[in-house]
């Protein structure tokens, strides 16, 4: 029997973020710029700082960049935890099963997190951006020799799911989820 790999995603998969990253952006943005920017977006990224306000600067966008990463420790009480999937995580591990964090979210940020829920001690291997910038998460799992038919993915965003699908993950080993 091949061994299975539980690979979770962070960012409103395991913890809902989506409120403490817009509000550290808002805040960043306000105190480079002083305009009082809100977003329509369900989540603001690096990405859409230029498109969002046009005028902004390589130095004014680094330094909102900057600061959003240092406020959002200010605004982490603001995440939510999936408490149900975080049952099904320990579970697996308490299990002995092989769970990993694959994220895209920085190193710091996502370390952030799961200190603040306490959840670094459910994941035997811990993946984030840095580990595979450039390239697709799942082409880094290739990389360091999983077997992407023996994976177990859970996953909320559709691009990520499509993602992992045309890279091999089955269809019927993928959990998408919606909290």
């Amino acid at each position: 029997m091949q061994k299975k790999y539980f690979i979770f995603d962070l960012d409103n998969t395991l913890v809902k973020t989506n409120r403490a990253n817009n509000k550290s952006y808002e805040e960043a943005i306000k105190v480079v710029t002083g305009i009082d920017y809100r977003h329509k977006k369900p989540r603001f990224t690096r990405g859409d700082l230029a498109l969002a306000i046009s005028d902004l600067t390589p130095v004014q966008i680094s330094e909102i960049i900057k600061l959003k990463e240092d406020f959002y420790t200010k605004y982490i009480q603001e995440t939510t935890l999936n408490v149900q999937l975080v049952k099904c995580l320990k579970l697996l591990k308490n299990n002995g099963e092989e769970t990993i964090l694959l994220t895209e979210s920085r190193k710091i940020r996502a370390e952030q997190v799961c200190n603040y829920y306490n959840l670094d001690q459910c994941f035997c291997q811990q993946y984030y951006l840095e580990d595979y910038n450039g390239t697709s998460k799942y082409h880094y799992l290739i990389s360091k020799n999983y077997f992407l038919t023996s994976v177990i993915l859970f996953e909320n965003d559709r691009n990520e799911i499509r993602k992992a699908k045309r890279f091999g993950i089955p269809k019927n080993q993928i959990i998408t989820i919606r909290f």
